[in-house]
C-alpha cells in the first residue's frame, strides 16, 4: 500500500486553481435567511431525515404496545 501511495504523482504546487478547489468551503450566509438553517427547528429537521429509511431499503413495522382498558371496574 505504502509503494502504491509513492508511486502516485505529487499534486502540482504551482496549480493555483486545483489548490482553490481543493479548499474551498461552504459559503456562509448570515441575517433572517439563515435562520432556517439553524436553531432547534433547522436541527429538528435534520434529525428527522437521518431517521428516514434509504430509497429502497424495506423496514420493519416498530412494535408498539397495545393499551387497552376497560370501564368496567371487575377485580
Amino acid at each position: 500500500m505504502l509503494d502504491a501511495l509513492l508511486s502516485e504523482p505529487d499534486d502540482n504546487p504551482e496549480d493555483l486553481a486545483a489548490l482553490d478547489a481543493a479548499w474551498e468551503e461552504e459559503e456562509v450566509t448570515f441575517g433572517p435567511a439563515a435562520a432556517a438553517q439553524c436553531g432547534k427547528d433547522g436541527l429538528a429537521a435534520k434529525l428527522r431525515a437521518g431517521r428516514r429509511p434509504a430509497p429502497g431499503v424495506a423496514t420493519p413495522e416498530p412494535a408498539r404496545p397495545v393499551i387497552t382498558y376497560s370501564t368496567t371496574n371487575r377485580a
